[in-house]
């Protein structure tokens, strides 16, 4: 009878023990790696970029704050138009340095692309733009402020209703207008001579005369301010604007001509603008009319 050699059986299961260790080293952790793919920081659906255009530019609307999902404070924003300006101007900031995430507390993924061009784009609005808007606001606010006083003393206060044909009114007493003219309240608010001009030089013998109107609307429509002034000399001759037939034009203002005024408005700062004899002290004629010096005379000016 031959003699087997049959194997330990202790032997056996540890071999298979070895191996199922050696097995599970080899093995990467399954639920491990479950965990860290289902942790996720960034909202793919909201993009920083859109949020920083809705921000800067409709964010006092709140518009920012709805396409966050901060609905609430999105309503609140709306009606208190970004706090003033204040609020507005803090959610910027806080998109601009990251603080601000989404209403589900996620953070943008675009963020590290996005934020450098932001800021220029903010630096860009509140340096240059905003101030831009408010300085042309209170430029068009001021022009349309009128003259209240003259040569310290006077003011638009001594209205004729009309002026007698040849009343003279003194400098910064105003006149109401009739005819074609009714509705308009004018005055001579200053008289420069030599003034800063554009254009050819005044012939030899005559210097120019800059004439700046006080010129208020106080009808219910919208107005073309008359261009029947005309500069009447000592002697008698009448002289039209030299900006009608020649291209001269005074520094940093506009010509009373094409003027047109809504209801209710005001302005002090159109000209007229005459070639006339040096040393010549005349007076403004008002025609009524436009273009036609033989219509009704409403008013004499005088201009010294």
């Amino acid at each position: 009878m031959v003699n087997q050699d049959w194997p330990n059986m202790k032997d056996v299961e540890s071999d298979q023990s070895a191996e199922a260790i050696q097995s599970n080293l080899n093995t990467p952790n399954q639920s491990s790696s479950m965990i860290d793919s289902s942790v996720n920081i960034y909202d793919y659906n909201r993009k920083f970029q859109t949020a920083f255009l809705l921000s800067i530019f409709i964010g006092f609307l709140g518009a920012d704050r709805f396409y966050l999902g901060y609905n609430k404070k999105g309503i609140i924003k709306l009606f208190t138009l970004g706090g003033l300006g204040i609020w507005w101007f803090i959610d910027q900031l806080l998109l601009l340095f990251g603080k601000m995430k989404t209403s589900n507390g996620l953070r943008f993924a675009d963020y590290q692309t996005s934020v450098r061009l932001s800021w220029w784009l903010f630096l860009f609005m509140w340096v240059v733009v905003i101030p831009g808007i408010y300085l042309g606001a209170a430029t068009i606010y001021r022009n349309h402020q009128p003259v209240l006083v003259l040569n310290n003393s006077s003011k638009f206060d001594n209205l004729l209703s009309p002026a007698p044909a040849d009343t003279i009114t003194p400098l910064g007493h105003t006149v109401i207008g009739t005819g074609d003219a009714t509705g308009l309240n004018v005055a001579v608010a200053k008289v420069i001579q030599n003034p800063d001009v554009n254009g050819p030089p005044a012939k030899i013998g005559n210097q120019y005369l800059e004439v700046d109107l006080y010129v208020k609307n106080t009808s219910k429509t919208m107005l073309a301010v008359p261009d029947t002034f005309y500069y009447r000399t000592s002697t008698g001759q009448l002289i039209g604007v030299a900006d009608d037939k020649s291209d001269v034009q005074i520094v940093g203002k506009q010509p009373v001509i094409n003027l047109y005024l809504a209801p209710g408005q005001y302005n002090n700062s159109h000209y007229l603008i005459y070639q006339v004899p040096i040393g010549d002290k005349g007076e403004l004629i008002w025609f009524d009319g436009y273009g036609q010096i033989n219509s009704v005379k409403l008013a004499v000016f005088s201009l010294f």
